[in-house]
């Protein structure tokens, strides 16, 4: 199980992956976003909405964070990271630009 200060040392170690650098593999989509959201689905899965929120220009998605440090690998933050997710310790939440 991946712990907190992992994860994040993890989002900012991706910080600048291109979505062109992923592996077509790891795309089942040409659309980053809807990538970004399958990938969370197949490791938090759930049944509400992907969105929980929205403030301006940025989204928060209904994703728990302890469900994802127990089922997230480094490939998954580093495709989340390509996508333009990541995990904001203000918010306790995943988010996006849109």
């Amino acid at each position: 199980m991946m712990d907190i200060k992992t994860m994040n040392a993890l989002f900012k170690k991706y910080e600048d992956t291109k979505f062109e650098d992923l592996d077509a593999k790891d795309c089942p989509s040409n659309r980053p976003d809807l990538v970004g959201f399958l990938t969370l689905d197949r490791v938090c899965p759930g049944t509400c909405d992907m969105v929980a929120a929205a403030e301006h220009d940025q989204i928060f998605l209904e994703i728990d964070p302890e469900v994802f440090l127990a089922n997230a690998t480094e490939d998954t933050i580093r495709i989340l990271s390509a996508c333009g997710i990541w995990y904001d310790a203000d918010y306790d939440s995943f988010t996006m630009f849109v």
